[in-house]
């Protein structure tokens, strides 16, 4: 592909992040929001935040989905913390959200600070925020409560 000066580099490095990292990317190709698991998320997770993301004003469909794990990966080796880094570097989303414990560590260890639970934070400039298991918190009312709740951090 011959890009000339004037093509829009930031489509170019999108390009780049689903050519390199295309097994572990899922969602809207050029989302503004990048959410990280361990593993894909259900289909009900993935949902519930795309409509909690809407009701916060960043509109339908406005997550990237980044799985640490390639299911499809023979050894299932997940991205190292460089990979990891550079991956969301290539994205460049203005928000960022860790599904759950191991993703929020993998994503202090590319960003070297540490990411606190529940808690709103700022990683190179992203809202950034963090659950022990998203998935899970769904199957009660309390933890769907604390979810929106940490969510609710990211409103524009």
């Amino acid at each position: 592909m011959n890009n000339s000066a004037n093509s829009n580099m930031y489509y170019h490095a999108i390009d780049r992040a689903w050519t390199l990292y295309a097994r572990h990317l899922d969602g809207n190709r050029d989302g503004f929001i990048c959410v990280v698991g361990n593993n894909d998320l259900s289909g009900v997770a993935r949902n519930a935040l795309e409509a909690s993301m809407e009701k916060l004003g960043y509109g339908s469909r406005a997550c990237t989905f980044i799985a640490l794990v390639d299911a499809s990966a023979e050894a299932g080796a997940p991205l190292s913390a460089q990979q990891l880094l550079e991956l969301i570097e290539l994205l460049d989303p203005a928000i960022l959200i860790a599904a759950d414990e191991e993703s929020a560590r993998a994503l202090s260890e590319a960003f070297r600070t540490k990411i606190p639970l529940f808690d709103l934070s700022r990683i190179a400039g992203r809202a950034t925020v963090a659950f022990s298991s998203f998935q899970g918190m769904l199957d009660s009312m309390p933890d769907k409560q604390k979810a929106w709740a940490t969510l609710k951090r990211l409103a524009r």
